[in-house]
């Protein structure tokens, strides 16, 4: 396989027949084969050469006249010697959305600084901001205002196993950085009583049923219980909490480690599914398929979602209490 890369995200990928079949890759968690994806879209592919095969992602082929899409069935035919390569041109156009092309496109792990020493076990009072985001919480969206209030908009759905345009954590982090919905949190029994716990200094592992726990490993740390409590904090920059901190390893802080692509060859995930439910979200919001897009391809740390799904909706949150009532 060779690719080159072009100008505004697109790539120019060149397989020889047995590379097709063996290509994979994996996007929003989910694993792939290009020979499956082509197959699944041989019908679409000649009606038009470019296709949409995941959200924000497009695929086009490159091939004129050869036109192998309706024949392909299996390996075999892959390696009929009339047809000496196969060419595509790939373009992303998401940049949120968890994916990883093999010699295409890499990414890199940020580590948290500063980093704890090997052995550390204990209670340590520790800077909520250095604790990613969970995608998870433990007490559910009827104790999350935020998980609720994205959830009835149709733009986090936990429960979807095949596409949910934001993750829990994803949210969180960006209402967080923005400032966003901090009312909405205030006006949530249990958040606004760990709030007046946490500014009042009252709030102490020994006091509560169960402290937060973390673990430190692989340049990350890791939430075991008290994910909610961390993010409240997080919200309300909060300087520090204390917590139940065990190390179980400590990675180079110097180092960047990249993502390793590892797909199973074994399974491959069908796209059309996922892209009927992006479209199903659009729907839902609502949203055109232009502003779809845009929420794709605008990096999450560069997006105010909240401010411009005002715009969109022309009005503020606080006048839509059918989203958070």
């Amino acid at each position: 396989m060779k690719a080159r890369n072009l100008q505004n995200d697109s790539y120019e990928l060149w397989f020889r027949p047995e590379e097709l079949y063996q290509y994979q890759f994996s996007f929003a968690g989910k694993d792939f084969s290009l020979f499956q994806v082509i197959k699944e879209f041989a019908f679409d592919f000649e009606q038009a050469p470019r296709q949409e095969i995941l959200p924000g992602i497009w695929l086009t082929d490159l091939n004129g006249r050869f036109r192998p899409f309706s024949l392909l069935h299996s390996p075999v035919d892959l390696l009929m010697p009339r047809i000496r390569g196969y060419r595509f041109r790939l373009e992303i156009h998401n940049r949120r959305n968890a994916y990883a092309f093999p010699s295409v496109v890499t990414f890199t792990k940020p580590v948290p600084d500063p980093v704890p020493r090997p052995g550390t076990a204990g209670k340590v009072l520790l800077d909520p901001a250095l604790v990613a985001c969970s995608d998870t919480m433990g007490s559910g969206p009827s104790r999350c205002a935020v998980w609720n209030c994205f959830a009835r908009l149709g733009l986090y759905d936990m429960f979807s196993y095949s596409y949910s345009m934001f993750s829990l954590g994803e949210l969180i982090e960006n209402v967080t950085k923005h400032h966003r919905l901090l009312w909405l949190c205030e006006k949530q029994d249990n958040c606004r009583e760990l709030l007046e716990k946490f500014r009042t200094g009252r709030y102490d592992t020994t006091d509560e049923e169960a402290p937060i726990r973390l673990s430190y490993a692989a340049g990350a740390y890791h939430v075991s219980d008290g994910k909610h409590r961390l993010c409240v904090a997080r919200r309300f920059q909060i300087a520090r909490v204390p917590v139940f901190l065990t190390v179980r390893e400590v990675s180079d802080p110097t180092r960047r480690d990249e993502t390793p692509v590892s797909v199973p060859s074994r399974h491959s995930t069908p796209c059309k599914p996922i892209l009927e439910a992006y479209r199903k979200i659009l729907r839902t919001v609502p949203l055109t398929e232009e502003q779809g897009q845009y929420l794709l391809k605008t990096p999450l740390e560069d997006l105010d979602l909240v401010g411009y799904l005002e715009s969109v909706f022309g009005k503020p949150f606080e006048q839509m209490p059918e989203l958070w009532s």
